[in-house]
């Protein structure tokens, strides 16, 4: 309600959030086509190395739930994935160097940094 009473976007905060937020996302930018709404997935994939936990051992819990819901995001992300253009697509398949991410993150005004980090 805050966003669609013409107020910012916090992209940071939303791509923060837990992987339950991925499919209403998706939904919203889908309907929409909201540029705000797919920089926040974009910031989700990059905080969440794109929904594949399979090579963090720290991720892989044994909740039921939390697979399932992991397992929700990353078909939606890759839903939204697959509508973006071809130098997007790259950067989640590694064929950048940091330089190159870094460009492309400025290119497209991707603020991802602000409430979580990298490893």
């Amino acid at each position: 309600d805050h966003y669609q009473d013409g107020n910012q976007l916090d992209i940071q905060y939303l791509s923060s959030l837990s992987t339950d937020s991925i499919k209403p996302l998706f939904k919203t930018f889908s309907e929409d086509n909201d540029e705000e709404i797919g920089k926040a997935l974009f910031c989700a994939g990059l905080n969440n190395r794109g929904f594949d936990m399979s090579n963090y051992n720290y991720f892989n819990y044994s909740f039921a739930s939390l697979h399932f819901s992991r397992s929700q995001a990353k078909t939606y992300w890759e839903k939204w994935l697959a509508l973006q253009p071809d130098e997007i697509q790259q950067f989640f398949n590694n064929s950048f160097s940091y330089s190159e991410e870094k460009e492309i993150m400025e290119k497209y005004q991707l603020p991802c940094w602000g409430y979580s980090f990298i490893d």
